[in-house]
């Protein structure tokens, strides 16, 4: 009698777990990373953060396209189209990878991480256009 009381309870607790990381899969879509930009701007694809603190999510379920609005105010500053990106291993935190400022340009923010992800989001830029080459 207590053999069938202690699998029934286990089975129970095994069902419940499994049920819950089903939940918290569901709840990767609505992940946030807030952030600040302290001294000078950071640019994204057409657009220059200047300091300030500001708040990124995915719209919708297909997670490539991240909207970025002033924090606590709601004030949308663009959506912004991305691409997934792997890296070798997951770390703790989130990881935001800029491309170094060169000749009085700002910043660029290149790519971010969710924490303990190995998958993470490219923004795309606009490729310069070639100049035209007289024949």
């Amino acid at each position: 009698m207590n053999r069938k009381l202690i699998v029934t309870a286990c089975s129970a607790c095994l069902i419940g777990l499994l049920l819950s990381a089903d939940i918290a899969r569901a709840d990767i879509g609505d992940q946030e990373i807030l952030f600040t930009v302290k001294r000078s701007p950071i640019e994204l694809p057409g657009r220059a953060l200047t300091p300030g603190t500001y708040e990124m999510k995915f719209q919708g379920l297909e997670r490539n396209i991240v909207e970025i609005t002033i924090a606590n105010s709601g004030r949308a500053i663009g959506f912004f189209e991305v691409l997934p990106v792997t890296r070798n291993r997951r770390r703790d935190g989130v990881k935001m990878i800029f491309s170094p400022a060169a000749g009085g340009t700002p910043a660029r923010l290149e790519e971010f991480f969710y924490p303990a992800t190995k998958t993470g989001y490219k923004f795309i830029y606009a490729h310069p256009i070639a100049p035209a080459v007289a024949p």
